[in-house]
């Protein structure tokens, strides 16, 4: 049960992944510049509300799936991402500098 539930989880996050490359897509064709038109300022905050719950689903569904399919303690929200981290899925933090 456990590989169908992570299975269904990657289907979901593919789906929301195609969304928010569909809305990153649009604000790469205006780039970055001073001022953006309402329409522009529309579609930075669309991409922006399809990020945060991609991101969301990614630790609270599909990273707590396969801890749960490894044996990991699916303790806290930190013990998820430092699972994810050990599995090499988390790119690490350059320093600044």
């Amino acid at each position: 049960m456990s590989h169908e539930i992570l299975t269904n989880n990657i289907k979901a996050l593919v789906k929301q992944l195609e969304w928010l490359q569909f809305s990153f897509d649009k604000c790469q064709t205006f780039g970055i510049k001073q001022e953006y038109t309402p329409e522009e300022f529309d579609r930075f905050e669309t991409l922006n509300l399809r990020f945060a719950p991609s991101i969301d689903f990614l630790m609270r569904k599909v990273f707590r799936s396969l801890d749960e399919i490894e044996y990991e303690n699916q303790g806290t929200l930190i013990d998820v991402v430092d699972n994810a981290h050990k599995r090499g899925y988390l790119i690490p933090k350059k320093k600044l500098g």
